[in-house]
């Protein structure tokens, strides 16, 4: 039995089967969505323990679907952790301040890609086990 629901959003195949695989193996229940719009839907209906979200997708870049999902009340709290790139493309790193002043909303966490599967597990087990605290 999956110990908790993670919602994984990018808008390139491999990458959520990647994910979806890796969060399985570690016991939990993977649910995807290849753009940021129809994923908002699908959240807004049933918010899932966590999400992980790709930055650079085409329509809705994730840290608009972030300032999206916080907006939401329903969704409000749940943790969301960005993925990308970008780090790698430009040298910089990841700037939580940047994204504030820029988006007005601040990601739970950041994982750089490509994704190593033990940052992900790690993560599902800080938000998920902090979530069981509460």
């Amino acid at each position: 039995m999956a110990r908790g629901r993670i919602f994984v959003i990018d808008d390139e195949e491999d990458n959520i089967e990647y994910l979806s695989a890796i969060i399985e193996d570690a016991g939990f229940q993977a649910e995807t969505a290849s753009d940021g719009a129809r994923a908002l839907v699908r959240l807004r209906d049933d918010p899932p323990d966590l999400v992980f979200l790709d930055v650079q997708m085409p329509g809705m870049n994730g840290f608009e679907v972030l300032k999206a999902i916080r907006e939401i009340e329903a969704l409000a709290k749940v943790p969301v952790v960005l993925l990308s790139a970008i780090g790698a493309v430009t040298g910089e790193e990841f700037d939580p301040e940047k994204i504030r002043t820029r988006y007005g909303v601040e990601p739970d966490a950041f994982v750089p890609k490509p994704v190593e599967p033990r940052r992900i597990v790690a993560q599902i087990e800080r938000f998920l086990r902090s979530a069981a605290s509460d």
